[in-house]
């Protein structure tokens, strides 16, 4: 594996790790008041810090110059993010984190690969009988760790 690639493996075991903390401490923010206010917290907290940061890297013309060549469909990835950390936070607290982890990763998987098959994401990789195998085995394992109540 080249020195690029790992250290982008390490960028997103690192995301994956905070990701699990993040939803933690959202659940205990959801639980002490309304769930929606464990999303305001992410999503200003997200909005400031990003703002900041492309103020210093590009100057305090980053918000404007970033409104000028604003396109509606811009507004989609943020109401997917924002989907996401619910079902996120939601699931923590009526699931527990490794159920939802493992249902978020496997169908991350499943969707990923379907992405790269049809070319989605300008990787050029196809999708072969190991990748669908594996996705199988990661959906499978998912399964298993959701707690089967009776």
């Amino acid at each position: 594996m080249a020195p690029g690639s790992v250290l982008t493996l390490l960028l997103v075991i690192a995301a994956g790790t905070g990701l699990v903390v993040q939803n933690g401490l959202m659940t205990r923010i959801a639980a002490g008041g309304p769930a929606l206010a464990a999303l305001f917290a992410n999503s200003a907290v997200g909005l400031v810090l990003i703002a900041a940061l492309g103020c210093w890297l590009y100057g305090p013309a980053f918000p404007a110059e970033t409104l000028r060549h604003f396109r509606p469909y811009w507004l989609l990835p943020g109401m997917l993010g924002t989907f996401f950390v619910f079902a996120s936070v939601t699931g923590y607290r009526d699931l527990g984190a490794a159920p939802t982890t493992a249902a978020l990763v496997a169908s991350q998987l499943c969707c990923g690969l379907l992405a790269d098959g049809f070319g989605l994401t300008g990787s050029g990789r196809g999708i072969g009988t190991t990748q669908w195998l594996g996705a199988f085995l990661l959906v499978l394992g998912a399964l298993l760790a959701v707690p089967h109540r009776s």
